[in-house]
């Protein structure tokens, strides 16, 4: 194909060159290659290679790849970090909500500053799970009470009937 020239190459990874070629009505096309093989790479194996080399510093454009990739990935690191914050921030939303509905709970609020300062410290749903799993346990063999003996306490504290 005869053209007039090329402008605008980048590499598009490090063996295949993206330009526009401006061709000889003055239309415009872009066009893809690869790199011919060698190191360097022959003349005479490529038009469009071998007009490159004659009119653009190459280690200008390896460099710009370079930079291009480094600032892609440093975005995507950037989407995946506040992705990942986002979820975070959710989790602990989560556990602080759960954490508000177990203090609400009658053997937690006459219980131990010890137990509500683990309860405090609790880092997930499974260790606030457990703790308060422990905790219902040592109230209800303290108190000599059963699981429903429990629930009628909790009725006549919430709606004053037994």
């Amino acid at each position: 194909m005869n053209f007039k020239r090329l402008i605008n190459p980048r590499f598009i990874n490090p063996v295949e060159i993206s330009c526009t070629c401006i061709k000889d009505d003055d239309s415009e096309m872009r066009i893809e290659f690869a790199v011919p093989d060698g190191d360097p790479p022959a003349k005479g194996q490529n038009q469009y290679y071998d007009y490159l080399i004659e009119n653009f510093n190459l280690s200008d454009l390896k460099e710009r790849y370079k930079n291009e990739l480094a600032e892609h990935r440093r975005r995507q690191q950037e989407r995946q970090d506040r992705g990942n914050a986002a979820k975070e921030t959710e989790r602990l939303k989560v556990l602080f909500d759960h954490k508000a509905q177990v203090f609400e709970m009658p053997f937690v609020k006459e219980s131990a500053p010890e137990l509500k300062s683990a309860l405090r410290r609790a880092s997930s749903l499974s260790m606030l799970n457990v703790l308060v799993v422990c905790a219902f346990q040592e109230y209800l063999s303290s108190k000599e009470m059963s699981y429903n003996e429990y629930l009628d306490y909790v009725d006549e504290l919430v709606y004053g009937e037994k």
